[in-house]
Parts: C-alpha cells; structure tokens; sequence
C-alpha cells in the first residue's frame, strides 16, 4: 500500500481515526466505513481505495473512481431584432458561452411542434424549418 496517499483509517469499535498525508480535514469516515468529502474540488478527482481489514487479519481491497466536473455556465443569447416581419426580416441569434458544444431548439408553444436539431445549410449554419441561426462561439 502506498502511504503517501494514505487518507485516514478508522477502526469500527471507535469514533477517532488515524490521519495520513492526504488528510485535508473535510474528509471523515463514518461508523459503516463510507468516505465523506467536503467541499469536493477537482485536486479530489481520481480512483480511491478502501481496504477493510476483517477480524482475522485478511485484507479486502474495494475500489471506486470520483470524477467532478465544474459547474456549467449559463449562456447568453442576444437577438438582433425582436419585431421582425414573416419572409421578409431576418435574425441574428448570438450566444455568449464558454462552453465548447452548443445547441439550440426552437421554444415552441405546442408540444407536438418541439424542435430537434435542424440539417446544415451551404453556409454551416444550424438550420430549423423557419430558417437558419448564426451561432459564433
């Protein structure tokens, strides 16, 4: 076992644990054996190990993977124009994300006409029945 990414271990007869070097102090191990993590941040990502030790001295290795993903950022869209006139006006539609993937969907007012990602045009923009949107990232 490698010590220098021991956690802390806890016996089940007792309420305080033994720390290691990768205690923190916002981790904490219950009476059922469980590992709690506060204030999770991505430094905790990664695979974790418990070893359980039964009563006559065997090991039991279990392993589990902790993946934290950062919080999502809410887009921006900014129209161009609001008050357009059917098959005359056009729209720019420009979201403002740092996310790397967009889609868009039209918001429809009945829900047998909810929208899916529309083909391509020539241009490559993403195009819905009622025409394309321009989506710059």
């Amino acid at each position: 076992m490698k010590y220098h990414n021991f956690i802390a271990s806890r016996p089940w007869y007792s309420s305080e644990y033994l720390t290691g070097p990768k205690y923190s102090g916002r981790e904490q191990i219950n009476l059922e054996g469980s590992l709690i993590i506060r204030n999770v941040t991505v430094r905790d990502l990664g695979i974790y190990v418990v070893v359980a030790v039964l009563p006559n001295s065997r090991r039991v290795r279990g392993f589990g993977r902790l993946r934290v993903y950062r919080p999502v950022s809410v887009p921006t869209l900014l129209v161009s124009n609001t008050t357009v006139t059917e098959n005359e006006d056009g729209v720019v539609m420009k979201c403002y994300t740092d996310e790397i993937y967009i889609q868009c969907y039209e918001s429809a007012a009945q829900e047998e006409d909810e929208a899916v990602p529309g083909p391509q045009n020539p241009d490559h923009r993403p195009c819905q029945e009622k025409g394309c949107w321009e989506l710059p990232v």
